[in-house]
C-alpha cells in the first residue's frame, strides 16, 4: 500500500503548478471575501478530488492493466484510495483552517477561535459524501461516465428539491412554520453538526465496500 500511496503523491507533484494556482487563488480569496469558511470548503474539495483524478490517472492509456498484476491484493487499491483522501483532506484542511484563524485572530477583535474551528468542520461531511459517491461511480464506470452520471443525479436533486417545495406551496403548508417545528426538534447545531459527520462516516464505509465490491469484479 505504501508503493500506491507514493505513487499517487508523486502524480500529485506533477500537478503542483496547477494546485499552486489553486492556493495563489484562495489567497486573493482571503482579501476580497468575508466568510474564510467558503475558502477552506474550496481548497479542501479542489484538492480531496485529485483522489478521483488518480483513478483516471492509473486507467489511462490501460495503465490499471499493468498495476493490477503487480504483487498486491485488488482490494488493496482501494483501501489505498480512501486512505489517500483522508490523508489529503486531513492536511488540507488542518492547514486551511489554522491558517484562516489565526489571520482572523489578527484581524478581528475579539474572535472565537474556538466556535470558528467548530463551524469549519461542516466542511468534512460535504467532502466524505462528495467522494463516497464519486469514488464508486469512477471504478465502476470510469473518469467520462462517472462524470456525466453525477450531474445527471445532481440535476435531478436539485428537479427533486424544486417539486417538492411546489407541492408544499400547492397543499398549503406554511414553510415558516414547518421550519420553526423543525428547529425546535433540532435546537443544538453541534449535536447535529455531530450527527450530520457520523453519518457521512457511515456513506463513506458503505461506498467502500461497495467499490470493494466493484473491483473485485471488474475486469481489465
Amino acid at each position: 500500500m505504501l508503493g500506491l500511496l507514493i505513487k499517487d503523491m508523486k502524480l500529485m507533484l506533477i500537478e503542483k503548478k496547477y494546485f499552486s494556482l489553486i492556493l495563489l487563488i484562495a489567497i486573493m480569496l482571503a482579501f476580497t471575501v468575508t466568510d474564510m469558511a467558503f475558502i477552506i470548503t474550496y481548497v479542501t474539495i479542489i484538492f480531496s478530488s485529485y483522489t478521483v483524478t488518480t483513478i483516471s490517472y492509473d486507467e489511462a492509456n490501460n495503465g490499471n492493466a499493468f498495476l493490477m498484476t503487480l504483487p498486491f491484493d485488488r482490494s488493496i487499491y482501494v483501501k489505498e484510495k480512501y486512505l489517500f483522501a483522508i490523508i489529503i483532506i486531513s492536511i488540507i484542511f488542518i492547514s486551511t483552517t489554522l491558517i484562516t484563524a489565526i489571520y482572523q485572530n489578527f484581524t478581528i477583535q475579539n474572535f472565537n477561535t474556538l466556535e470558528w474551528i467548530l463551524s469549519c468542520t461542516l466542511v468534512l461531511p460535504i467532502v466524505f459524501l462528495m467522494l463516497s459517491f464519486m469514488i464508486p461511480l469512477h471504478l465502476k464506470f470510469g473518469g467520462e461516465k462517472a462524470r456525466s452520471i453525477l450531474l445527471t443525479s445532481i440535476g435531478i436533486i436539485f428537479v427533486g428539491g424544486f417539486l417538492i417545495v411546489k407541492f408544499i406551496e400547492i397543499i398549503n403548508i406554511n414553510l415558516t412554520t414547518l421550519m420553526s417545528v423543525l428547529n425546535s426538534y433540532f435546537s443544538d447545531d453541534f449535536i447535529i453538526s455531530i450527527y450530520v459527520f457520523l453519518i457521512s462516516v457511515i456513506v463513506m464505509i458503505v461506498s467502500y465496500f461497495i467499490s470493494q465490491h466493484i473491483i473485485k469484479h471488474k475486469e481489465y
